[in-house]
């Protein structure tokens, strides 16, 4: 899934990533969410997907919750700039190409 938002903010983009990692039944693996500024030719990545939370529910079942696991801005000048993570835009392969029907 991939969400841009150029009018819409950050906050509203991230509750958008989360909807879709928690109420898609384990169909959306992966969220990328792209933020363009105005006035500026930069963009804002971030990768999202579900992460065990340290946490356990009942007896050994983990807890998990959506979070971001990378993000990354590229400014005006095209420079990759990371700001958590790595500064690749990799999907893993289990996100794409398992089915865990």
């Amino acid at each position: 899934m991939v969400e841009v938002g150029y009018s819409e903010g950050m906050d509203f983009l991230r509750l958008d990533a989360e909807w879709w990692l928690i109420s898609s039944q384990d169909r959306t693996r992966f969220v990328i969410l792209v933020k363009m500024e105005r006035g500026l030719f930069a963009l804002h990545f971030e990768c999202w997907m579900m992460v065990e939370s340290g946490r356990h529910q009942t007896g050994r079942i983990p807890h998990w919750i959506p979070c971001c696991v990378r993000d990354f801005d590229i400014n005006e000048a095209g420079v990759v700039v990371p700001t958590m993570g790595s500064s690749e835009l990799s999907i893993p392969y289990d996100a794409i190409f398992d089915d865990h029907d």
